[in-house]
């Protein structure tokens, strides 16, 4: 949450109390809290994502090789890994290559 917030992608939301479940929940950091009552917290607004890309099966290589995947939004995050799993070629291909074959527009935190 630390970074959404210095980046500016939180808001502040207002909730109510509304269950039991809920209420049990929020007590560990707000003991006199009760069914009813209001709060707010700050929420990611805008969620990005980042990681890596695991190649498997490059011969003679015992673990898989690793592309450092820079952030993204979450949405194209999720699109671009479901695109990934269907990805396979016969050879080892470059980070660049992969994202140009992926032919979509990512919405990159940084310039990539």
């Amino acid at each position: 949450m630390d970074w959404f917030r210095k980046q500016g992608f939180t808001k502040t939301v207002t909730h109510t109390v509304k269950s039991e479940q809920h209420l049990n929940i929020l007590r560990r950091s707000r003991p006199d809290i009760q069914i009813g009552d209001t709060f707010e917290r700050d929420e990611v607004a805008i969620s990005y994502s980042g990681g890596r890309i695991d190649i498997y099966g490059v011969p003679d290589e015992p673990y898989p090789i690793e592309y450092s995947l820079p952030v993204m939004r979450t949405e194209d995050w999720n699109d671009f890994s479901d695109w990934l799993d269907t990805l396979e070629t016969e050879e080892l291909i470059t980070f660049d290559e992969i994202i140009e074959r992926y032919g979509k527009e990512i919405r990159w935190w940084k310039d990539v």
